[in-house]
Protein backbone atom coordinates (compact mmCIF):
# COMPACT_ATOMS: atom_id res chain seq x y z
CA UNK A 1 0.00 0.00 0.00
CA UNK A 2 1.13 3.37 -0.70
CA UNK A 3 1.29 6.02 2.05
CA UNK A 4 1.40 9.59 1.97
CA UNK A 5 5.00 10.57 2.81
CA UNK A 6 4.44 13.97 3.92
CA UNK A 7 4.53 15.27 7.37
CA UNK A 8 2.66 18.31 9.08
CA UNK A 9 5.51 20.32 11.41
CA UNK A 10 5.04 19.41 15.09
CA UNK A 11 2.25 21.66 17.11
CA UNK A 12 3.19 25.21 18.28
CA UNK A 13 2.98 26.17 21.97
CA UNK A 14 2.68 29.82 22.36
CA UNK A 15 4.23 31.88 19.69
CA UNK A 16 4.73 35.74 18.95
CA UNK A 17 2.86 37.95 16.68
CA UNK A 18 4.91 38.13 13.11
CA UNK A 19 7.77 40.61 12.83
CA UNK A 20 10.25 42.87 11.03
CA UNK A 21 13.48 44.10 11.70
CA UNK A 22 14.91 46.57 9.24
CA UNK A 23 18.53 47.02 9.40
CA UNK A 24 19.55 49.62 7.16
CA UNK A 25 16.81 52.41 5.72
CA UNK A 26 16.99 55.93 4.56
CA UNK A 27 14.28 58.44 4.69
CA UNK A 28 11.13 57.26 2.84
CA UNK A 29 12.21 53.75 2.04
CA UNK A 30 15.19 54.63 0.24
CA UNK A 31 18.41 53.46 0.36
CA UNK A 32 21.47 56.13 -0.82
CA UNK A 33 25.30 55.46 -2.33
CA UNK A 34 27.69 56.41 0.52
CA UNK A 35 30.78 56.96 -0.96
CA UNK A 36 32.89 55.56 1.95
CA UNK A 37 31.37 52.48 1.07
CA UNK A 38 31.92 52.98 -2.90
CA UNK A 39 35.61 52.73 -1.74
CA UNK A 40 35.38 49.05 -0.48
CA UNK A 41 33.48 48.27 -3.71
CA UNK A 42 30.06 48.51 -2.22
CA UNK A 43 28.54 52.06 -3.47
CA UNK A 44 25.36 51.22 -1.47
CA UNK A 45 26.79 50.00 1.85
CA UNK A 46 25.62 46.58 3.45
CA UNK A 47 22.84 45.45 2.71
CA UNK A 48 19.49 46.10 4.05
CA UNK A 49 18.56 42.99 6.68
CA UNK A 50 15.48 41.93 8.70
CA UNK A 51 14.96 38.64 10.64
CA UNK A 52 11.06 37.59 9.59
CA UNK A 53 9.32 34.99 12.99
CA UNK A 54 5.52 34.89 12.06
CA UNK A 55 3.28 31.94 13.48
CA UNK A 56 1.25 29.50 10.78
CA UNK A 57 -1.42 26.98 11.41
CA UNK A 58 -2.86 24.77 9.50
CA UNK A 59 -5.92 22.49 9.35
CA UNK A 60 -6.01 19.38 7.33
CA UNK A 61 -9.66 17.23 7.46
CA UNK A 62 -11.14 14.80 4.73
CA UNK A 63 -7.93 12.30 4.77
CA UNK A 64 -9.25 9.39 3.95
CA UNK A 65 -9.44 6.00 6.23
CA UNK A 66 -5.79 4.68 6.95
CA UNK A 67 -4.45 8.07 6.83
CA UNK A 68 -6.41 9.90 8.95
CA UNK A 69 -3.55 11.01 11.51
CA UNK A 70 -3.34 13.75 9.09
CA UNK A 71 -6.48 15.43 10.26
CA UNK A 72 -5.77 17.80 12.54
CA UNK A 73 -4.44 21.33 13.33
CA UNK A 74 -0.92 22.03 13.67
CA UNK A 75 0.76 25.23 14.13
CA UNK A 76 4.88 26.29 13.47
CA UNK A 77 6.62 29.18 13.25
CA UNK A 78 8.10 30.57 9.95
CA UNK A 79 11.60 31.55 10.47
CA UNK A 80 14.56 33.49 8.08
CA UNK A 81 16.71 36.15 7.72
CA UNK A 82 16.22 38.59 4.95
CA UNK A 83 18.66 40.25 2.80
CA UNK A 84 18.32 43.06 0.41
CA UNK A 85 21.79 43.85 -1.01
CA UNK A 86 21.74 46.91 -3.74
CA UNK A 87 25.04 46.18 -4.71
CA UNK A 88 24.27 43.03 -6.31
CA UNK A 89 20.07 43.25 -6.98
CA UNK A 90 19.99 39.98 -5.17
CA UNK A 91 17.42 39.26 -2.45
CA UNK A 92 18.60 36.48 0.09
CA UNK A 93 16.47 34.40 2.21
CA UNK A 94 19.05 33.05 5.05
CA UNK A 95 17.84 30.00 6.95
CA UNK A 96 20.22 29.26 10.10
CA UNK A 97 20.41 25.46 10.62
CA UNK A 98 21.92 23.74 13.90
CA UNK A 99 22.45 19.75 13.66
CA UNK A 100 24.28 17.06 14.89
CA UNK A 101 24.27 14.83 11.94
CA UNK A 102 27.67 14.41 10.32
CA UNK A 103 29.28 17.13 7.87
CA UNK A 104 28.36 15.07 4.63
CA UNK A 105 24.30 14.54 5.88
CA UNK A 106 24.52 18.37 6.09
CA UNK A 107 25.80 19.18 2.73
CA UNK A 108 23.52 16.57 1.58
CA UNK A 109 20.59 18.67 2.99
CA UNK A 110 22.10 22.39 1.87
CA UNK A 111 22.66 20.93 -1.63
CA UNK A 112 19.01 19.91 -2.25
CA UNK A 113 17.37 22.27 -0.46
CA UNK A 114 19.17 25.29 -2.70
CA UNK A 115 19.33 23.64 -5.93
CA UNK A 116 15.29 23.33 -5.31
CA UNK A 117 14.86 26.58 -3.87
CA UNK A 118 17.27 29.10 -4.98
CA UNK A 119 17.13 31.66 -8.09
CA UNK A 120 13.60 29.90 -8.95
CA UNK A 121 11.73 33.46 -8.74
CA UNK A 122 12.25 37.04 -8.52
CA UNK A 123 10.92 40.14 -7.12
CA UNK A 124 9.23 42.68 -9.65
CA UNK A 125 9.40 46.43 -8.23
CA UNK A 126 7.70 49.12 -9.82
CA UNK A 127 6.91 53.03 -9.26
CA UNK A 128 3.74 54.52 -8.18
CA UNK A 129 2.47 54.82 -11.74
CA UNK A 130 2.95 50.69 -12.70
CA UNK A 131 6.35 51.20 -14.38
CA UNK A 132 8.48 48.61 -13.67
CA UNK A 133 11.57 49.60 -12.62
CA UNK A 134 13.76 47.20 -10.99
CA UNK A 135 13.64 43.22 -10.78
CA UNK A 136 15.77 41.42 -8.04
CA UNK A 137 16.23 37.33 -7.82
CA UNK A 138 15.53 35.40 -4.76
CA UNK A 139 18.61 33.42 -3.67
CA UNK A 140 18.44 30.86 -1.01
CA UNK A 141 21.48 30.51 1.58
CA UNK A 142 21.34 27.26 3.92
CA UNK A 143 23.83 28.28 6.46
CA UNK A 144 24.58 25.86 9.36
CA UNK A 145 25.81 27.26 12.84
CA UNK A 146 28.06 26.17 15.50
CA UNK A 147 25.52 25.92 18.61
CA UNK A 148 21.53 25.67 18.73
CA UNK A 149 21.55 29.21 20.09
CA UNK A 150 22.15 31.03 17.05
CA UNK A 151 20.20 28.85 14.65
CA UNK A 152 16.53 29.02 13.22
CA UNK A 153 15.70 25.95 13.63
CA UNK A 154 17.75 22.62 14.89
CA UNK A 155 17.59 19.63 12.96
CA UNK A 156 17.42 16.76 14.41
CA UNK A 157 18.53 13.25 11.95
CA UNK A 158 16.67 9.90 11.56
CA UNK A 159 16.98 6.50 10.14
CA UNK A 160 14.70 5.90 7.60
CA UNK A 161 10.89 4.33 8.62
CA UNK A 162 10.85 6.68 11.76
CA UNK A 163 7.51 8.44 12.53
CA UNK A 164 6.53 11.56 14.19
CA UNK A 165 2.40 10.90 15.30
CA UNK A 166 1.66 8.15 13.01
CA UNK A 167 3.06 10.49 10.13
CA UNK A 168 6.23 9.08 8.23
CA UNK A 169 8.22 10.50 4.98
CA UNK A 170 10.36 9.49 2.95
CA UNK A 171 13.95 7.98 4.29
CA UNK A 172 13.07 8.86 7.46
CA UNK A 173 11.74 12.67 7.38
CA UNK A 174 8.94 13.11 9.50
CA UNK A 175 8.26 16.65 10.24
CA UNK A 176 9.64 20.26 9.98
CA UNK A 177 12.75 19.79 12.47
CA UNK A 178 13.09 15.82 12.28
CA UNK A 179 15.00 14.93 8.66
CA UNK A 180 15.88 11.77 7.45
CA UNK A 181 19.96 11.57 6.89
CA UNK A 182 19.64 9.60 3.27
CA UNK A 183 17.05 12.22 2.78
CA UNK A 184 17.05 14.76 -0.25
CA UNK A 185 13.49 14.69 -1.27
CA UNK A 186 11.11 15.23 1.41
CA UNK A 187 13.54 17.65 3.55
CA UNK A 188 12.66 20.20 0.79
CA UNK A 189 8.92 20.45 1.07
CA UNK A 190 9.69 20.87 4.91
CA UNK A 191 11.94 23.79 4.23
CA UNK A 192 8.83 25.20 2.45
CA UNK A 193 7.36 25.08 6.09
CA UNK A 194 10.53 27.40 7.20
CA UNK A 195 9.02 29.75 4.42
CA UNK A 196 5.66 30.22 5.79
CA UNK A 197 4.03 27.52 3.36
CA UNK A 198 0.89 25.10 4.58
CA UNK A 199 0.93 21.78 3.20
CA UNK A 200 -1.22 21.50 0.03
CA UNK A 201 -3.25 17.97 0.49
CA UNK A 202 -6.28 16.28 1.31
CA UNK A 203 -8.24 19.53 2.38
CA UNK A 204 -6.33 21.96 3.80
CA UNK A 205 -6.88 25.34 5.22
CA UNK A 206 -10.20 24.91 3.16
CA UNK A 207 -8.95 23.75 -0.14
CA UNK A 208 -9.58 20.73 -1.67
CA UNK A 209 -6.27 19.47 -3.36
CA UNK A 210 -8.21 16.05 -4.13
CA UNK A 211 -10.12 19.07 -6.98
CA UNK A 212 -13.72 17.00 -6.25
CA UNK A 213 -11.91 13.25 -6.02
CA UNK A 214 -10.23 13.44 -9.32
CA UNK A 215 -6.84 13.33 -7.55
CA UNK A 216 -5.51 11.53 -5.00
CA UNK A 217 -4.39 14.36 -2.98
CA UNK A 218 -0.56 13.78 -1.90
CA UNK A 219 2.11 13.33 -4.58
CA UNK A 220 -0.09 14.50 -6.98
CA UNK A 221 1.53 15.38 -10.40
CA UNK A 222 1.96 19.32 -11.16
CA UNK A 223 1.04 19.40 -7.43
CA UNK A 224 4.18 21.65 -6.59
CA UNK A 225 6.60 20.76 -3.87
CA UNK A 226 4.19 21.49 -0.78
CA UNK A 227 1.93 18.41 -2.44
CA UNK A 228 4.47 16.49 -4.13
CA UNK A 229 7.98 17.05 -2.86
CA UNK A 230 9.71 15.69 -5.58
CA UNK A 231 8.79 18.93 -8.01
CA UNK A 232 9.58 22.51 -7.32
CA UNK A 233 8.25 25.16 -5.71
CA UNK A 234 5.86 27.54 -7.19
CA UNK A 235 5.14 31.29 -7.27
CA UNK A 236 3.01 31.50 -4.58
CA UNK A 237 5.37 29.46 -2.54
CA UNK A 238 7.36 33.12 -2.07
CA UNK A 239 4.52 34.80 -1.04
CA UNK A 240 5.81 35.31 2.81
CA UNK A 241 8.99 36.62 1.10
CA UNK A 242 7.39 39.09 -1.15
CA UNK A 243 5.55 39.94 2.10
CA UNK A 244 8.90 40.78 4.22
CA UNK A 245 10.82 42.52 1.76
CA UNK A 246 7.62 44.79 1.29
CA UNK A 247 8.05 45.47 5.32
CA UNK A 248 11.87 46.03 4.39
CA UNK A 249 11.76 48.88 1.94
CA UNK A 250 8.45 50.42 3.47
CA UNK A 251 6.96 49.94 -0.06
CA UNK A 252 2.89 49.31 -0.94
CA UNK A 253 2.31 45.53 -1.31
CA UNK A 254 0.68 46.25 -4.81
CA UNK A 255 4.04 47.81 -5.90
CA UNK A 256 5.91 44.41 -5.99
CA UNK A 257 5.08 41.44 -7.59
CA UNK A 258 6.67 37.68 -8.00
CA UNK A 259 7.83 36.79 -11.19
Amino acid sequence: MFYPRLAPSARATSVPMPFFRPALRAPGGTVQRDVGWAKTGRPYGPPMTSEVDQAHRETIVNAPAGYTSWNGTFGWQSRFHLSFDLNTNVVTVIVRLYSTATSAVRTAWESAIESRWSRRFSLRESDDRGVVRHTYPIGVDVQWASEAAGAHYTIAGQAAGTRSGGRYGLSGTSSMTDWGTADAVDITHEFGHMLGNAEEYFTTNGTDYTAGGTRQGYRDAGGGIMNNPSENPEQRHFEAIRAAFVALRGLPTERVTLV
